[in-house]
């Protein structure tokens, strides 16, 4: 290598060199950061976490709605076929694996979400279905 080279590789060490220090002192400071504010960390993320446990309540909810609704339809149909005198045999029922997933849900929606949060933060919330967890939990959603 030359000369020129040799100084430009001992250059570039230098700066990589530092830079890596830069780094890892920058990460120590982040640790340091959230360590000491972990608390005021985490209670920034409550309404979040307040509004994601609601998400899932509703989801629940409406597997249980979606199949009420496919059931009514399907019902209607059928009354409408034997009212023709046709044969109701072609109308394709609910799919079992999606079945159990309903009754799956039905018996979970009986169960609290909890906010995902460690527990000092969460102040023992569990969505309750009262119109002030969802109310907080749209307003976090709308900004």
């Amino acid at each position: 290598m030359t000369d020129i080279g040799s100084a430009l590789r001992v250059e570039a060490d230098e700066k990589l060199a530092g830079a890596r220090r830069a780094l890892a002192r920058t990460e120590a400071d982040r640790t340091t950061f959230a360590t000491e504010n972990i608390d005021s960390l985490i209670s920034e993320r409550q309404p979040d976490a307040t509004a994601a446990a609601l998400t899932v309540e509703a989801a629940v909810a409406q597997l249980g709605e979606v199949q009420g609704r496919w059931n009514e339809v399907e019902a209607d149909v059928a009354s409408l076929l034997r009212l023709a005198g046709q044969s109701t045999a072609d109308i394709p029922k609910f799919a079992d694996a999606l079945t159990t997933l309903m009754r799956d849900a039905r018996r979970a929606s009986h169960v609290g979400v909890p906010a995902p949060l460690p527990h000092p933060q969460a102040h023992g919330h569990v969505v309750t279905h009262d119109g002030a967890d969802q109310e907080r939990a749209r307003e976090t959603q709308t900004g």
